[in-house]
């Protein structure tokens, strides 16, 4: 999925990854739908994607024949992260310092509570195992909460502070931290703690999500639309192999047809 801001319109590119044990090489893009003001926040669940949207404080909601609900669901405040688990529907509002608030995927509200952040920036949550897991950056810690919100343990991150952080859960108990100021992206076990590698790859880390558990893309700021990909077992570059894995398989593709 891709944003592509034009004049006063939001265009959001729907694609799908090839589904196979080989690195992301593509996107095959599907259709492109136009949907209201700046999204920041994008999760999708069985053909349904869900939009956080910054100016207007809503959850906008796509169905799969590309209808659009503008307010799906309206808040106070900028909804910063999005997730989609045992169809309750997990949003990070960043209202009162931040909400931790969950729906049902008809919009109704079920239960909400608070996290201790700071408001200087946006943050981002993840569904690990049958935790909520995200960043606590005033205190430098993880925070896991059970999905009713009790919270079980702080996790030390001292790579981090108040400015911008993503977050990808990998398995059930692990998660994978890009920071934007630091240049890095790093990967840490919430059971142990321990910081199980370290990336100083890429710079200037924005978006981050986990391929199938084993590549970890990542888009970052800057006008290169490049996606940075990362070995998710241990943190390894993996960009370059699977540009010249594309080029092969393009080779293979011509050769298929000039056969």
């Amino acid at each position: 999925m891709e944003i592509m801001q034009k004049e006063d319109r939001i265009n959001i590119h729907i694609g799908t990854i090839p589904q196979c044990v080989n690195p992301p090489t593509s996107m095959n893009l599907l259709r492109t739908t136009i949907v209201g003001s700046r999204p920041i926040c994008i999760c999708v669940h069985d053909g349904v994607t869900y939009i956080g949207n910054d100016s207007l404080n809503t959850i906008e909601r796509i169905t799969g024949d590309g209808n659009v609900q503008r307010s799906f669901i309206k808040q106070k405040a900028i909804v910063s992260s999005l997730k989609v688990f045992h169809n309750e529907l997990y949003a990070l509002v960043r209202e009162s310092g931040f909400k931790i608030k969950v729906f049902d995927l008809n919009g109704t509200l079920m239960r909400e509570w608070p996290h201790v952040d700071t408001r200087n920036y946006l943050n981002k949550l993840g569904i690990c195992g049958d935790r909520v897991v995200l960043p606590d950056r005033k205190n430098k810690v993880l925070a896991v909460y059970t999905r009713d919100g009790l919270l079980i343990k702080s996790v030390p991150l001292p790579q981090i502070d108040i400015t911008q952080i993503a977050l990808t859960t990998v398995g059930d108990n692990s998660v994978i931290v890009s920071h934007y100021s630091s240049n890095s992206v790093f990967k840490v076990d919430i059971t142990s703690g321990e910081t199980l590698w370290t990336s100083k790859h890429v710079q200037l880390p924005l978006g981050i999500v986990c391929y199938r558990d084993r590549y970890v893309l990542i888009s970052k700021q800057g006008s290169s639309r490049t996606i940075d990909i990362l070995d998710a077992e241990t943190g390894i570059d993996m960009t370059a192999l699977c540009l010249e894995l594309s080029a092969v398989l393009n080779d293979c593709s011509m050769a298929r047809l000039c056969s």
